[in-house]
């Protein structure tokens, strides 16, 4: 008999959308050195929980936000504060970033875990809070599994509560890259690190 699988329960009428409409414009912080819409095979916040990690994934996500600030708090910030210290911001950590606008050619929809929707779906707000990022992945296995006519997840910062977006590779087609330029020459880059009060070492 096979294991029962964390959110097997949930069902096509128990879950909210989050409705991204064709012609938004999203921003993306990613590796210079690979194509914008390209995702990592790491671990992160809603990747594939598959065991034992040296398997293939079977999908992948890309992570993206409304806005600059947000963004760079999800991808440069993270969890610096954490540890209740000055962590400064390696050169080396910026130069080798690029930021892209992506706009959506094609509607999408997600899983809003914004608000109280978790609650009202059954899912336990550590998918969206917990550190360890363990049901979040399970959550985002489930609906890649299951909800085709979801294309991934919509959920709030973790550093400014705004909202951020992962939509699964395999949905890439509905997005369109507009422009990507390095992180180094980005106009907000000075702006951020002001607003986090992050120290730059070179």
């Amino acid at each position: 008999m096979n294991k029962p699988r964390p959110f097997d329960h949930l069902q096509v009428g128990d879950l909210l959308p989050f409705a991204i409409a064709r012609g938004s414009r999203l921003v993306r912080i990613h590796l210079e050195k690979v194509a914008p819409l390209t995702a990592s095979d790491g671990p992160s916040r809603f990747s594939d929980p598959h065991e034992p990690a040296s398997l293939p994934r079977r999908f992948l996500p890309i992570y993206m936000a409304d806005d600059f600030l947000t963004v760079f708090g999800e991808v440069i910030v993270r969890d610096r504060r954490d540890h209740q210290r000055d962590d400064p911001v390696l050169l080396n950590e910026l130069v080798e970033k690029a930021v892209s606008t992506i706009e959506v050619e094609e509607a999408v929809t997600l899983l809003s875990l914004h608000g109280d929707a978790p609650t009202r779906m059954g899912i336990p707000t550590d998918a969206i809070r917990g550190s360890k990022d363990v049901v979040g992945r399970q959550l985002s296995e489930a609906i890649w599994l299951k909800f085709p006519d979801f294309h991934g997840l919509s959920y709030p910062s973790r550093i400014t509560t705004e909202p951020c977006h992962m939509v699964y590779e395999r949905d890439a087609s509905r997005l369109k890259i507009i422009d990507t330029i390095s992180l180094m020459r980005h106009p907000e880059l000075g702006s951020a690190l002001d607003h986090y009060r992050l120290p730059l070492k070179f």
